[in-house]
């Protein structure tokens, strides 16, 4: 009996997927775990090569049968598992359904290549919405030289990938190919190049991706073009030789994203070399870690027509060679821990501001002198914690109108000013003084509290 029983089970098998059944086979590569049932494909895992960014083609068919779904989780990135989707995922056209959570993970995939001419069903829900990719609509996708890219249904390029066979110190991003416009470069299309040295993105590009041209050990200088409106996340982070950045004098960028320029440590070796950086007129917000552990930087600049009105949390953190700061009055809110561990040593907060977060300057110990101004209706938790060279704050909102929300100041931990200099003092309108010295939110620092007159001269 033992003898015939797997080649009989192997006949009725073979019979059952016959008659429109399913099993579990795999491509020749071994990359591609599908199911076949009623004579279609489906998709339902991928095992990586083990590459980082590695670019995942589809097959239309396989064994002769079309490819037509690509299953819940089919894509989804577990190191465990050995998969790795963080490269461009190309999807052919005989694929008409894409289940829900298809690509879910972290890092998923930075672009998602479509070669129907409508979504299949269930696409839009087929992905991590937290790091969804760019999708691309397109009528081509070719590589030129160095460069994949695809020619999208509006007739303009997009630069997908930089090719590893690139190894020139200066990458001038073309501005055509195909004599076609390049008006974006993709997420990750160049991220970990050890060669470059010196970018010049060319004039007529829109949009660079998130991760584009992050963890690039040998670059040092980047030429930004008019046209550039919006950058994804991290697109120059972990560049530890990066110096210098120059944006347009007539730049139409709208934000810096989080964690933009962002270092992996503050020691010298891991913190980029930046150290002065002139902020575009355009920008309206500075995104989160945008600057964080660049410990080089010494001065940031904004025009006379600056429109900045938010700075993310974390935005300056561990800056230690920045001394100094001055925003534009239109700046409207300051991220937590904005400037915790920062270089500064004096700081006005601007008029547009209401609310001073936590921890804004937590263990900046180079700060010394603080300006509340006449706006600020709240100060929340540890905002200038264990500042231990703060002696002077300045308070110039009258006590009649009142700070009226003072977080948890009744907190020991989140008192607003704890571990101070042993000579701190906050100043007060002198004719509020009565109000505050009585006012029992202030009663932990009645003994700190003096006027504007009695402040030290400079």
């Amino acid at each position: 009996m033992k003898k015939f029983a797997w080649p009989l089970f192997a006949v009725l098998l073979l019979l059952l997927v016959a008659c429109g059944g399913s099993n579990v086979y795999r491509t020749d590569s071994g990359r591609f775990v599908y199911e076949v049932a009623n004579r279609s494909v489906t998709i339902t895992d991928y095992r990586s090569s083990g590459q980082a960014y590695e670019e995942i083609f589809i097959p239309e068919t396989i064994n002769d049968l079309p490819v037509e779904t690509i299953a819940r989780g089919a894509f989804t990135s577990s190191v465990s598992r050995g998969t790795l989707v963080a490269g461009v995922v190309v999807i052919p056209e005989s694929v008409t359904t894409v289940k829900e959570n298809a690509f879910t993970g972290t890092p998923g995939p930075n672009a998602i290549v479509l070669r129907a001419q409508e979504e299949p069903a269930g696409f839009q829900s087929g992905w991590n919405n937290t790091v969804a990719p760019v999708v691309y609509d397109y009528a081509s996708m070719d590589v030129e030289g160095h460069y994949r890219y695809v020619v999208t249904n509006s007739d303009t390029v997009v630069l997908l990938k930089l090719l590893e066979t690139f190894e020139d110190a200066t990458f001038n991003v073309p501005q055509t190919i195909e004599g076609k416009p390049v008006v974006e470069i993709s997420d990750m299309a160049a991220i970990g190049n050890t060669h470059i040295e010196t970018l010049i993105v060319g004039e007529g590009i829109v949009r660079i991706g998130r991760e584009a041209f992050s963890g690039l050990s040998a670059l040092k200088t980047i030429t930004l073009p008019e046209s550039l409106v919006s950058m994804g996340e991290r697109v120059f982070s972990g560049n530890r030789n990066l110096e210098e950045v120059n944006f347009h004098a007539d730049s139409n960028l709208e934000a810096l994203p989080p964690g933009a320029f962002r270092s992996s440590s503050p020691l010298p070796q891991f913190s980029n070399k930046i150290t002065n950086i002139a902020i575009p007129d355009s920008v309206e917000s500075i995104g989160s870690n945008a600057f964080l552990n660049g410990s080089t930087l010494e001065t940031v600049t904004f025009g006379a027509e600056s429109a900045l009105k938010h700075i993310g949390e974390f935005a300056f953190r561990s800056t230690l060679s920045l001394e100094s700061i001055e925003f534009p009055s239109t700046l409207e809110t300051i991220g937590r821990q904005a400037f915790r561990n920062s270089g500064i040593v004096e700081f006005v907060f601007p008029e547009g501001l209401t609310r001073i977060e936590h921890g804004v300057f937590m263990e900046s110990r180079a700060l010394e002198k603080v300006v509340i101004g006449p706006h600020i209706e709240s100060i929340a938790e540890a905002a200038f914690r264990d500042c231990v060279n703060l002696k002077v704050v300045v308070v110039q909102r009258e006590a009649s109108e009142g700070i009226t929300t003072l977080d948890h100041w009744s907190s020991s931990l989140g008192r607003p000013f704890r571990q101070n200099h042993a000579d701190f003092a906050i100043y007060v309108p002198e004719n509020s003084f009565t109000e505050y010295s009585e006012d029992d939110r202030w009663d932990f620092y009645i003994d700190k509290l003096h006027t504007h007159e009695d402040l030290p001269a400079e």
